[in-house]
């Protein structure tokens, strides 16, 4: 299992890294379906990293209540640093999935390149554990990588991967079925869109 603060390291540098490699597409690519989030909502941000997704979500929407549960520390820190103090409804908490509040039911959840993390089996809990936290009606959005079979795209996931092994010990070796995971568990996707040569998919469940 990925150590808590394992992303600590490169928290400094995690913005200017994915902004050389896919410029402004990764943070685009976050904020496509915000709009399908009603104000209001409680929202789970499970792995938020630096807080770029969060600054354009309470941006995007009014009133809504964000639980925000990233396992680096570090990333915490720049997420804060972010928003401003002035935010108080945002809660941070420094865990994992085990950390999400039992007693909170979500309008909606969002993972933004997070579930590349973890192998096949890992994914398949951690949709579990969304769906069992979400209202019926609940919204999961979920934006990552997906493979095509091109061969830039086999080439960025071996680096990838092998970087973030190396620096950050994350428990995945290769991009899961995440789709396959979500579905299987009880999710069905309402729409989607495609960025940077299909390799980046944005999605409702």
């Amino acid at each position: 299992m990925t150590a808590l603060n394992a992303f600590d390291r490169i928290a400094p540098v995690y913005d200017s890294l994915h902004h050389f490699i896919f410029g402004d597409v990764l943070d685009e690519s976050q904020q496509t379906f915000l709009g399908s989030i009603k104000n209001g909502s409680k929202v789970l941000m499970l792995g938020g990293g630096t807080g770029k997704a969060l600054e354009a979500l309470l941006n995007a929407t009014e009133g809504c209540s964000v639980w925000y549960v990233e396992a680096s520390s570090a990333m915490i820190a720049r997420a804060k640093e972010r928003i401003g103090p002035e935010r108080s409804n945002v809660i941070f908490i420094h865990g994992e999935e085990n950390s999400i509040p039992a007693s909170i039911v979500f309008d909606a959840a969002i993972t933004g390149f997070f579930l590349d993390l973890f192998p096949d089996v890992k994914v398949g809990r951690l949709a579990r554990t969304i769906r069992d936290h979400l209202r019926k009606d609940g919204l999961w959005l979920i934006t990552d990588f997906v493979y095509t079979g091109k061969w830039w795209q086999r080439f960025l996931l071996w680096t990838m991967y092998r970087f973030f092994v190396v620096t950050c010990g994350i428990e995945g070796r290769r991009l899961p079925r995440w789709e396959h995971q979500v579905n299987a568990n009880g999710f069905s996707q309402k729409e989607s869109r495609l960025y940077f040569g299909n390799f980046i998919k944005t999605s409702v469940w």
